[in-house]
């Protein structure tokens, strides 16, 4: 059984701040057909994402259509009106993106975060996209010699990634290798994660993570 929500709950600021399930409206049973497990040759990172592979993605089975439907039934209205506003701010922002192109995206250096310089026009800009360029973060020579460290784990431990077939490939799947774990907890990215985390406010009652591990 999947529980559905009153429309009058999409107008409630405690169900959309997502500190309130709904009023149930109706239950809705949706039924799926089993699911048997079949053996596959295992796959690397390009067969999640087809940038990588080319390969044509081939649609979800009908099951997903017919619990799609049933969640939406009772709420076509305002899913509609919600569409059409998003779709009137992406006209506007994607003109904008293509006018800017990268430059859209702010940059800073971490010494103004370090000394508290960033100007309210970068601030605003940060918040405003939601992404930032931090340049200087990790001194250089220190970041050369992680990357110089990761290169040598990598040539000897094997690790599946993109091109499959690639003696150096472009993307490996290792997250978790020594330099990978020292360059995340590295104190000043930490710093700066800390800096980028209170540029944004959360209602009262809600989690902090002003304070990342890494």
């Amino acid at each position: 059984m999947n529980r559905a929500v009153s429309s009058k709950c999409f107008q409630c600021p405690t169900f959309r701040a997502g500190r309130c399930s709904g009023t149930a409206k109706r239950l809705l049973a949706t039924d799926a057909a089993p699911l048997t497990r079949k053996d596959k040759k295992e796959g690397d990172i390009s067969s999640v994402f087809s940038t990588f592979s080319g390969r044509k993605i081939p649609p979800l089975p009908e099951r997903f259509r017919e619990l799609k439907r049933n969640l939406t039934t009772g709420f076509e209205e305002q899913i509609q009106k919600s569409w059409d506003e998003l779709v009137e701010v992406l006209k506007v922002r994607t003109e904008e993106v293509a006018s800017k192109r990268e430059s859209i995206i702010p940059q800073l250096n971490y010494s103004d975060i370090r000394t508290g310089s960033v100007s309210p026009e970068t601030v605003a800009a940060i918040r405003r996209t939601g992404v930032a360029v931090v340049r200087g973060v990790v001194p250089k020579d220190e970041a050369e010699g992680l990357l110089s460290d990761v290169r040598r784990y990598f040539a000897a431990h094997q690790f599946p990634g993109f091109p499959s077939d690639a003696d150096k490939k472009i993307i490996y799947e290792s997250y978790w290798s020594p330099s990978q774990v020292k360059a995340r907890s590295h104190p000043n990215m930490l710093s700066a994660q800390s800096w980028m985390n209170q540029l944004y406010s959360a209602d009262a009652g809600q989690k902090s993570n002003a304070d990342p591990t890494s």
